[in-house]
């Protein structure tokens, strides 16, 4: 998830500085985007006009941000990637990447802090969805994403799998720019045989009794993610709270 953080009234990160954020994050991670989108300039006269509108606006920001000069990025990054957007994001724009690594719970303490203290210091934020949707949404310190799009291959529906730009929340202020695939159980391999565990109804076997282990899943993480998607994915609100229960209780 990216969500983009509110800026202070006065001074740092004025209001096209916010809005280049939104670009810049797109144009990273598709890096090859930017100069595909400005050199198509065959078409017609509208075409080649709706494309130099969007080359200067993006021009103007890029020169905005770069005479602020550092976006700072809240996340958990492991350092090899961490030292390599830094190093493409000051090739590519010329703008200083401050990267701030820690688990969510570190990070999310972090800003809370600053916040208290009246400091406005992180610019973008890389969480994962229960982080954003339990931590930092209810803290009404995120921007809408959606009017701060220009590129037109990031903006248009239709580029998105599924015909839609991936928000998470009904505000739009974070996306889903990550999609994989997630293995919620593991086995002991000396105590569970292999196809013993086919389906998750299997974890109610009473044999299994006082051999689960799973972590608190109203926290960030892992074990929340999981209790989600077996009630919004799989068995559905009812049967999903009811399979909980018998879980707990087995």
């Amino acid at each position: 998830m990216r969500p983009l953080f509110k800026a202070r009234e006065n001074g740092r990160t004025m209001k096209a500085w916010r809005e280049l954020l939104a670009f810049l994050l797109m144009g990273l991670l598709v890096p090859s985007l930017v100069p595909q989108l400005f050199a198509a300039q065959a078409g017609s006269p509208a075409a080649r006009a709706d494309t130099a509108a969007f080359k200067m606006e993006w021009d103007n920001l890029v020169a905005a941000a770069q005479k602020e000069g550092t976006i700072t990025v809240y996340g958990n990054l492991p350092p090899s990637v961490r030292d390599k957007l830094i190093a493409a994001f000051k090739a590519r724009y010329g703008i200083n990447l401050e990267l701030a690594t820690g688990r969510p719970a570190e990070l999310m303490a972090k800003i809370n802090g600053e916040r208290r203290a009246g400091l406005y210091t992180v610019d973008i934020g890389l969480f994962g969805g229960t982080t954003t949707i339990n931590d930092l949404i209810p803290l009404k310190i995120t921007e809408p994403l959606e009017p701060m799009l220009v590129l037109p291959e990031v903006k248009h529906p239709e580029n998105w799998n599924g015909g839609k730009l991936p928000f998470l929340d009904s505000d739009k202020t974070a996306m889903i720019l990550v999609m994989m695939a997630n293995s919620f159980y593991q086995r002991n391999v000396n105590l569970v045989k292999e196809n013993e565990i086919t389906s998750s109804m299997d974890l109610l076997n009473p044999k299994w009794k006082e051999k689960i282990v799973v972590s608190d899943p109203s926290i960030s993480g892992a074990s929340n993610s999981w209790f989600t998607w077996m009630l919004s994915e799989i068995l559905g609100k009812e049967k999903g709270l009811q399979f909980m229960q018998n879980l707990v209780t087995l």
